[in-house]
């Protein structure tokens, strides 16, 4: 594999000297100092990318992004997302899911309120208003 990738850089810089190389993917059976070396490319990512493992890599052949960040994906997955991006830097806003409860109610709580319901009389006129009349 590792064959595989030299050959298709070199071959790129060979017929674009220019040329940016970007290299992005999932590399978990790939040692990072062997593609960076034998690839001649930069890593850019810097956080873990699954757990506290780092197993999704970007590399580049020049530097070509700003800003690198590493969010929590918002499908079910045990990976994050690398998002690079050229620019300000952009807030993360990442959303997540949690239960509160914000109003405990008892059993004795809803015997009160319907015995203070029962109690209340209230006496609507078929001509009043009834916001006025409450």
């Amino acid at each position: 594999m590792l064959d595989c990738i030299e050959s298709a850089i070199v071959a790129l810089q060979a017929d674009l000297s220019s040329v940016t190389v970007v290299q992005a993917g999932d590399f978990n059976t790939l040692e990072d100092s062997e593609v960076i070396s034998r690839g001649e490319l930069d890593s850019i990512v810097n956080s873990p990318t699954r757990g506290t493992s780092m197993l999704d890599w970007i590399y580049v052949s020049h530097p070509c992004y700003d800003n690198v960040c590493v969010v929590t994906s918002t499908v079910k997955t045990d990976h994050n997302i690398v998002i690079t991006y050229s620019g300000p830097e952009q807030l993360v806003l990442n959303k997540c899911r949690q239960r509160c409860v914000f109003r405990k109610r008892s059993p004795n709580q809803y015997a009160l309120f319907l015995e203070h319901i029962s109690e209340l009389k209230i006496d609507l006129d078929s001509n009043a208003d009834v916001q006025t009349t409450l």
